[in-house]
This record gives C-alpha cells, structure tokens and sequence, in this order.
C-alpha cells in the first residue's frame, strides 16, 4: 500500500493508490481536508 500526504501552509491531506489512482481519504467533517497545524515544545527555564 503506498500512502501520499500533503503537508499544505492551510491545509493538509492523504491520498492511497487504489486500482492504479490516488484517492484522497475523508478525514473529520467528513471532509478531505484537514487544517494545518505545527506544534513546537519550548524549553523550560532552568
């Protein structure tokens, strides 16, 4: 099984190959497009 993701600067998606095609996969909403996010930890102050 191949998998593509689209890691986007607004949104994101995932896509399998079936029969030869990409399908995008539905996601929450039932939508398939999922809002980008980037969580970053920061260092606690010693």
């Amino acid at each position: 099984m191949f998998i593509g993701f689209d890691y986007g600067t607004a949104n994101c998606s995932v896509a399998i190959m079936r029969d030869g095609h990409p399908q995008l996969l539905t996601m929450e909403n039932n939508s398939v497009l999922l809002p980008s996010m980037l969580c970053a930890p920061t260092r606690a102050k010693r």
